[in-house]
């Protein structure tokens, strides 16, 4: 930053979150990168409604908009020219710039002010950053001026899935069912307004006739849908499929999938309405009983952890093994990737044996964990292994994620 910048030119940034329902519900705060070093401000906005200075901390979710005020005040006795803005807003894999003047900048006289409203969709969770940098003139000497505020943005479901094969004794027509299960791992109540599944393949799959049914429909009402936090939701659908005629046996290929997107709408107290279409379902609808039977009934992994902890202090993670098969598993183990799962610190070895896991049985085994260092991580690195056959057999279920701070 060019010396002597603070005193022509003052920049602020400031988040910004619709007004609350409920008064306890907090907002989000930005928090410049160098709190250390920097002085505490008080800063106000007034006639934003809807829009409001939020005072506390709050988390944003994937799926919801971003919203930032930026003012920009000459409060000096010089006049600044030729005033650039760019306001660029970095993900965990895309930028977006939200605002550049570079072609339509503007002069700041002594007492004005320039203010703008940016806003982004967040589709992506993880560690953003939004930079804003200042380009002037004042005095014939060209000034500079950046700042970078950091916030995290999380998912605010866990969502997983079952398969359900019925046999209706045809060839030529096969039924299957969907459930959907979606957890409210937010600290705050939502208010779902929709969830469908939308096929992305079913136009290259020009042998087969498809019939969708959602079977909840059945019990439609018109109130909302208002799920409290750590409560789920299960939606079923129900997918029919036949052959056009030529092809009447449905068993003769065995490789054929199809491809659904869970389109999930909500609305938030804090930010408006929300939407996710990341998750994906694949469909064996051309596969025989034995595959439809191997999806429903397999040995799963599932994990509760905090959503929230603090960095450098520990906090347990709880696993769940359940055997869906109808036979006795033997030579299973848990197995961590520590490089994967970094910068979670698991204490204790990288396997954990289960010697047999019993038909239809659940095992339960408590990791005792840390994190140094803040963000949002995952629990990718953690997986069933088969130690006779020498390969994985699933890995975790669900997005388990959880915010050091």
């Amino acid at each position: 930053m060019t010396s002597g910048t603070n005193e022509v030119l003052s920049l602020k940034v400031m988040s910004l979150s619709h007004s609350p329902i409920d008064s306890q519900v907090s907002t989000l705060s930005l928090l410049p990168c160098n709190l250390e070093n920097g002085e505490e401000e008080v800063l106000c906005v007034d006639n934003m409604f809807p829009l409001l200075l939020p005072t506390t901390q709050c988390r944003l979710y994937c799926g919801e908009s971003f919203h930032a005020f930026i003012s920009i005040t000459n409060s000096s006795i010089i006049k600044a020219n030729g005033v650039v803005l760019k306001v660029e807003l970095v993900g965990t894999k895309k930028r977006h710039m939200l605002y550049n003047n570079e072609d339509n900048y503007s002069d700041i006289d002594i007492g004005d002010s320039l203010d703008i409203v940016v806003k982004e969709r967040v589709d992506e969770v993880g560690l953003y950053s939004l930079t804003c940098q200042l380009f002037f003139t004042s005095n014939e000497a060209r000034l500079t001026q950046k700042k970078s505020y950091k916030f995290a943005v999380l998912s605010p479901f866990n969502i997983s899935h079952r398969l359900y094969n019925l046999d209706e004794g045809a060839m030529d027509k096969k039924t299957i069912f969907v459930e959907v299960s979606l957890e409210n791992i937010s600290h705050q109540s939502i208010t779902l307004s929709s969830m469908k599944l939308e096929p992305i393949n079913i136009k290259k799959l020009t042998e087969l006739i498809f019939e969708l049914e959602d079977v909840n429909l059945k019990n439609k009402h018109n109130e909302p849908l208002y799920i409290q936090p750590r409560c789920k939701y299960n939606k079923i659908f129900k997918f029919t499929f036949r052959s056009r005629g030529e092809y009447n046996n449905l068993g003769t290929s065995s490789r054929e999938v199809l491809e659904l997107k869970l389109r999930i709408g909500w609305i938030s107290v804090s930010y408006g309405d929300g939407w996710l279409d990341s998750y994906k379902i694949d469909l064996p609808i051309l596969c025989d009983q034995n595959k439809l039977n191997k999806e429903k009934n397999a040995i799963i992994l599932k994990a509760e952890l905090p959503s929230v902890n603090n960095r450098q202090e520990e906090f347990k993670v709880f696993l769940y093994v359940t055997n869906n098969l109808s036979i006795d598993q033997k030579g299973v183990s848990i197995r961590l990737d520590f490089d994967q799962l970094l910068p979670i610190i698991i204490l204790g070895n990288d396997r954990l044996y289960l010697e047999e896991l019993k038909a239809g049985e659940t095992v339960t085994l408590e990791l005792d964990c840390q994190a140094l260092v803040s963000g949002v991580y995952n629990l990718n690195g953690i997986y069933v292994f088969d130690e006779l056959e020498d390969k994985k057999i699933c890995q975790l279920e669900g997005i388990n994620e959880i915010l050091i701070v």
